[in-house]
């Protein structure tokens, strides 16, 4: 199944990738819900290097960012708003310093393997609420034996739930409603734009689902 990424669930993820694709709709801009105090969303580092195929979990997401890290190779941070399931969430790899800005943005608790001197000092120092595989919750963590290290590290969306209570972090900021994007800008039915000399993106919107699907040099993201 291809990816539903960046058209999930929330219209907020038109500004992530910071486009407006005008696809088709005059759908109102939807009113959000009303602030509540519940447990904070799981952000969850997905590793996109080549080894990492197929990954798992982003489909489930409610929203999903990609940014580059190294070497034109881009990395996913997928967020889970009050997880629950058995199916898992991989490969699980190292935060960046994107990454902490992300976690402070929406007020949530990182699932992480590793991180740089300097970002993993950021995230002691100012008490970033983090997981990580080599913490003593590493528990919420396991290596699959049948792929490759370092490509082989998952959770679920019930491990994720269970670190989420464990933790007791809250947020009160208001849930963006689904909807379709908001009328207007140039209807399109295809995005391709390069990321870096080496890693492509393509988004060709499908009529039947209502969503852009998300390709890149490698081919469609097809999860496991």
């Amino acid at each position: 199944m291809i990816y539903k990424l960046v058209f999930q669930r929330a219209t907020l993820a038109l500004a992530a990738v910071g486009i407006l694709l005008g696809a088709a709709c005059s759908a109102q801009v939807p009113t959000p819900s009303t602030p509540s105090s519940r447990l904070a969303p799981a952000l969850v580092q997905v590793e996109n290097a080549p080894g990492s195929r197929p990954q798992s979990g982003l489909q489930r997401a409610d929203l999903v960012f990609e940014y580059l890290t190294e070497g034109g190779i881009s990395r996913f941070t997928a967020i889970y708003e009050n997880p629950s399931g058995p199916d898992r969430t991989g490969p699980v790899r190292s935060a960046r310093l994107v990454t902490l800005r992300l976690v402070r943005a929406y007020g949530g608790v990182l699932f992480y393997s590793g991180a740089s001197d300097q970002v993993q000092a950021q995230i002691i120092n100012e008490q970033v609420p983090a997981i990580g595989e080599s913490s003593d919750a590493g528990r919420y963590f396991a290596r699959d034996r049948s792929r490759l290290a370092p490509h082989n590290l998952f959770t679920t969306r019930d491990q994720l739930r269970e670190a989420l209570e464990a933790q007791q972090v809250k947020v009160d900021y208001p849930l963006p409603v689904a909807s379709e994007p908001p009328a207007g800008g140039d209807r399109v039915v295809r995005l391709s734009f390069p990321q870096t000399t080496s890693h492509d993106i393509t988004y060709t919107y499908d009529p039947t689902s209502h969503i852009y699907a998300y390709a890149a040099e490698n081919g469609p993201l097809v999860d496991a």
